[in-house]
């Protein structure tokens, strides 16, 4: 595996932990939180206890490391000029 496929995977799974880790720890600190029926955003609302927390160290680096994922994904798949496109546009969105 070269130095550009192990990154790419590091980043993937890296920004996928974070988030979930988050999104489970977020929920955890209101008594009748409910991941299916609430929105994420209300977990690190100005107002929730561990807020500024939840952002700076969870979900903020989710995006940083799914942004960098999709940067490094989109080198591996260069002559696909649609998957490329997908890649970015994805690492946009999602950061």
């Amino acid at each position: 595996m070269n130095i550009i496929n192990q990154k790419t995977f590091r980043y993937g799974i890296l920004g996928a932990t974070f988030f979930i880790v988050t999104t489970v720890l977020a929920g955890l600190q209101f008594e009748n939180y409910s991941h299916c029926s609430q929105l994420i955003s209300e977990s690190y609302a100005i107002d929730s206890p561990y807020g500024i927390y939840l952002r700076l160290f969870g979900f903020i680096p989710s995006g940083l490391f799914i942004f960098l994922f999709s940067i490094h994904a989109s080198k591996i798949f260069t002559s696909l000029n649609k998957v490329e496109l997908r890649l970015y546009m994805f690492g946009i969105f999602m950061a």
